[in-house]
């Protein structure tokens, strides 16, 4: 069965379980939300020799959890994309200790009759880019420049005008997305965390209906204030309709869920959480505990082609 991120979503305030959610300490108000944005985080150390960098990236599925390949697959009907994204993973890894996090989780919210779907896991610094253009162009679009603009006429003044507003744009797209513009395999400074298999993006799941449990931030990547964690949490009580109520519900169950297994959240964006990556480490003032790795697919894809340049210069 397809799980529909953006369209098949349901109402937490719909599930009759709210009772259970407070039993379990699931509804308390969120406080101390981290603030910091993508960039905040390049200068946070990494262990790299240490025992925790050594573990595998491994299929989410692997410990039940399910998984949907957004950017793959998902991507063509959402706002700040219109298309899949080329090369973009079709299995989500996650480092072995996050993936086992990830299955407490689970076990908390079963009680709920939820369960977690993991849209995105590791990516490549390729991905990470062609992400991170694409919010900036949503900067670029907001002060006229955007490509959709573009005609044979106007191309030199709009080029002017994007190279004017680029830093906006960058900063713009920080605040959702991390850059690997200058990625270099061997300077943590230059590394992504969604990079390093500690990184997740996360929505919950009725069990019963198979529908998203809605967080009122309308679709997922967008780039908008109801996409930041603590939007309805910030709201006055009796400001709030029902829905709403149901949407700053369905936040503090997942962040309240999440950050019990040591997980953070970057709280420009509910449904993303760290694990050991940088982010984290720079919430918790430690050193991140995970760096750069390649994800199976990716180093297969790489030793195939060192294979073929090598059979070439010999025969040349």
């Amino acid at each position: 069965m397809t799980i529909a991120i953006d369209t098949n979503r349901v109402g937490f305030e719909t599930l009759n379980i709210t009772q259970k959610a407070e039993a379990l300490g699931l509804l308390a108000p969120l406080s101390d939300i981290p603030t910091q944005n993508a960039g905040a985080y390049k200068e946070t150390p990494v262990d790299v020799d240490g025992e925790a960098n050594q573990e595998k990236l491994v299929d989410v599925r692997d410990f039940g959890i399910a998984s949907v390949p957004y950017y793959r697959s998902q991507a063509h009907t959402n706002p700040t994309y219109g298309k899949d994204i080329p090369g973009a993973p079709d299995v989500n890894y996650v480092r072995e200790g996050t993936g086992r996090l990830l299955k407490q989780v689970n076990e908390i919210l079963d009680k709920l009759g939820l369960e977690l779907v993991v849209v995105d896991g590791h990516r490549s610094p390729v991905t990470q880019n062609i992400l991170f253009k694409a919010f900036k162009e949503k900067y670029f679009e907001k002060v006229h420049c955007g490509e959709s603009s573009r005609t044979p006429e106007n191309s030199d003044t709009l080029d002017e005008k994007r190279r004017f507003y680029d830093r906006k744009a960058s900063e713009f797209a920080l605040d959702f997305c991390s850059s690997a513009e200058n990625f270099d395999a061997k300077n943590p400074k230059t590394w992504s965390i969604h990079s390093t298999g500690g990184a997740v993006d996360v929505y919950m799941r009725d069990k019963n209906s198979g529908k998203i449990v809605d967080m009122g931030e309308e679709y997922f990547d967008n780039p908008q204030p109801a996409t930041c964690m603590g939007f309805y949490e910030k709201q006055q009580e009796t400001q709030l309709s029902e829905q709403q109520r149901g949407y700053r519900d369905a936040r503090r169950v997942l962040y309240n869920a999440m950050t019990s297994a040591d997980f953070v959240n970057f709280g420009n964006e509910c449904f993303h959480f760290s694990y050991q990556d940088m982010y984290w480490g720079c919430v918790k003032g430690k050193n991140a505990k995970y760096g750069y790795m390649q994800s199976p697919k990716d180093r297969s894809l790489s030793l195939m082609l060192g294979a073929l340049v090598d059979s070439k210069t010999k025969n040349v």
